[in-house]
């Protein structure tokens, strides 16, 4: 009977053991989160979101943004591994073939049919609109891949920067880069050393936090019912002023900056102008670089400088808007009606087609100059991006007038 007693105790002790061990540990991931952004906050994880924003949530998947980084596997890598479209050609000798082995996916190098070495391909940067670049783990530092590639001609390229007639391999990648394509990677800092990452630290494309900022807390409140009005445990970004607003956004599309902060410590409704010591607010047409200068470009523009608009003005971060022309010509006209001291003078004339083209005339697609890339026939491509300085371009006008015109003839 004794020994019976014992054994309820024992089972007793070990259940009420397990239950509190499984509580606490319960309660410390609540409260310390899988990643922790250097504010003290903790990251929920995007998908978090989803039980109360399964909508917004579901369409933000398909945006650029939250695919501008993934880690690297066949789904997301865009280029081909096919036998008859894998390799990209140096010289005569030199050549690197994209190969799929058993351990992943690799770029491998040869000389003549020597082999020179193979890295593998570890993450993606980029969603593909226009190309796609690729990292490889180095112990704890980021190297780029030598081959990039390139969409508009669907074939591997050189990396931009990179020697486009030789092998050069381990160009280290710095955190400022991956800053403005991805969410968060924690960075260890060492004297006259790279920086290092921490690979399980990791949160991949631009998603909910990176703009709304950390959510752990915010997801608890509205889980146990303990949220408060008067206790803002997540960034709405439209109750922000509109200079934080413009400077969330141009922390990545204000150009080349030089930070006075680490990356990845920029909060949602901090000052950029206390972030960077050359944040560039204005730009000219002779020097705007498309690529990366969206703010600088747009802060020149008479409609940004008479007017209290904002990036989201014209573009929903939480959809995925590229190639919609009409859909952007009609926010343009929502300023640009009828009594308006500024209205299409061309609108009418070539027939009404001509009040879609918004963008096509007023912000034209341009090559970037600092951004190209090789293909394998040798032949060297600009990145193209739309021009955010909005002007007057008359060539520009004339190309959509007769194009309009000549379809009207068919």
């Amino acid at each position: 009977m004794k020994f019976r007693n014992i054994i309820w105790w024992v089972l007793a002790l070990g259940v009420g053991y397990i239950v509190y061990f499984s509580v606490s540990t319960k309660k410390r991931m609540e409260t310390v989160g899988i990643i922790i952004h250097p504010s003290g906050q903790s990251f929920a994880g995007s998908a978090r979101c989803a039980t109360c924003h399964a909508d917004i949530y579901k369409s933000h998947l398909a945006t650029a943004h939250f695919r501008t980084s993934a880690i690297a596997d066949r789904a997301t890598i865009k280029g081909s591994f096919n036998p008859d479209s894998n390799a990209f050609v140096f010289n005569t000798h030199d050549r690197m073939v994209m190969e799929a082995r058993d351990s992943g996916l690799f770029q491998v190098g040869y000389t003549d049919q020597r082999l020179r070495g193979a890295q593998s391909f570890d993450i993606v940067i980029g969603s593909g609109t226009k190309g796609q670049t690729y990292l490889h783990w180095f112990d704890n530092n980021l190297v780029q891949l030598p081959i990039s590639y390139y969409t508009p001609n669907d074939s591997w390229s050189s990396s931009p920067g990179y020697p486009t007639d030789r092998f050069v391999i381990n160009r280290p990648v710095p955190a400022p880069c991956l800053n403005c394509h991805s969410t968060y990677f924690k960075t260890t800092y060492k004297m006259n050393a790279l920086p290092e990452f921490d690979r399980s630290q990791v949160i991949y494309g631009i998603d909910c936090e990176r703009c709304h900022g950390p959510g752990m807390q915010h997801v608890l409140n509205q889980e146990k019912g303990t949220a408060r009005k008067d206790i803002k445990d997540i960034i709405n970004a439209s109750q922000l002023s509109r200079r934080q607003q413009l400077d969330a956004c141009a922390q990545c599309h204000s150009g080349i900056n030089t930070s006075l902060k680490p990356p990845f410590t920029f909060f949602p409704g901090d000052s950029l102008a206390m972030d960077v010591a050359s944040f560039q607010r204005y730009d000219t047409t002779a020097t705007a670089e498309v690529h990366g200068n969206q703010y600088g470009m747009l802060a020149a523009s008479q409609c940004f400088i008479k007017s209290e608009m904002t990036c989201s003005t014209c573009h929903n971060p939480h959809e995925k808007e590229r190639g919609n022309i009409a859909s952007f010509s009609a926010r343009c006209m929502n300023c640009h009606q009828q009594g308006h001291e500024k209205v299409c003078a061309l609108s009418g004339k070539p027939g009404q087609a001509v009040n879609g083209q918004c963008p096509d005339c007023h912000m034209p697609v341009r090559p970037s100059r600092k951004i190209a890339f090789k293909v394998a026939n040798g032949e060297q491509k600009a990145e193209l991006a739309r021009t955010h300085f909005i002007s007057i371009y008359p060539e520009q006008s004339r190309k959509i007038v007769a194009s309009i015109k000549q379809l009207a003839t068919h």
